[in-house]
Parts: structure tokens; sequence; C-alpha cells
């Protein structure tokens, strides 16, 4: 599946964020990427790059856990987890979403917690999934400041 190489706007607003999380979606070889906050039920997309989704059921108890504990949860085949093939979680289009991952965001402990998402109509190995998710924080977060591309030239080697 080739990806679009659409665009988000860069505005001061997102700080840049947008083009971010775009590279990501394309870099990773995912349908979709959201980076928002929680409220309510789900997190607010401020960002979305990608097909769009909507997550439910026990998606959502997904979410809630990864900003309580602040971890990443990662499913590296949807369908192998029973609750969630209940609720089916499916992008507008109604294809399945069967590579999730929900990817905790904050610079410290007292920060709000933004959730990075990433979804895929693909599976995923357990050590693809894994490796994608970090490499997804590491954009974000690069360990060095002076190279953020690090990650996306870590990705072109392990891939």
């Amino acid at each position: 599946m080739q990806q679009s190489a659409e665009r988000l706007p860069n505005t001061p607003a997102l700080g840049g964020k947008g083009n971010s999380l775009d590279r990501i979606r394309v870099l990773l070889r995912v349908a979709a990427a959201t980076l928002g906050y929680p409220a309510g039920s789900g997190p607010i997309p401020y960002v979305q790059s990608g097909v769009a989704f909507v997550l439910t059921g026990a998606a959502l108890e997904l979410e809630q856990r990864a900003r309580a504990s602040r971890s990443p949860v990662v499913v590296a085949d949807v369908e192998a987890v029973e609750a969630l093939t209940r609720d089916k979680p499916r992008f507008v289009n109604e294809t399945p979403i069967r590579f999730l991952a929900i990817l905790p965001m904050g610079s410290g402990d007292n920060s709000p917690v933004q959730l990075l998402t990433l979804v895929d109509s693909r599976p995923r190995s357990i050590d693809t999934a894994n490796r994608l998710a970090m490499i997804a924080i590491e954009t974000f977060y690069p360990a060095n400041p002076e190279n953020p591309e690090a990650a996306a030239v870590r990705l072109r080697r392990d891939l």
C-alpha cells in the first residue's frame, strides 16, 4: 500500500508537529496517525495525518491505560485480542484496523499527556510493532536534538 504524501499545515500553534506527524506516518508506513490530548472518553485529535479512524470500546480502554500509566500500548495484531475483535476497530471507510500503537507523549510527570496513536490495516510482528513505536517516540523526542532525523535514518536501516 503506497502512502499518500499529503502535507499538514505547519502552523505556529502546532509547533511543527503537523509536519512531524506526517513524516512519522509516511516513514513508518502506517495508514493513519493522530496526536491529541485525552478528554472524556478518548483523545481529541488536534493533529491528524492519513485515513480517518475512530476507536471504540476496548480500544478506548487501552487509550485510558496508556494515558494513566504513561506507558506505550502496542497491539501487533488486533485480531489476536478478543476484546478488540468484538469491538471491531475500523477506519471510517470500514476497513478493519489490524495494528494499533498508543504512545503517551509528555515531557515530565506534571506535563499534560498527549497520545500519539498509530494505526494500520496490516498487522505487524511483535518485534516490528515495538520497533515502530520506539522510532515514533524518538522522532518526536530525539535523544540528540541536533539531529532530529536520526530516527528516520535508523528506520531506513532497520526495516
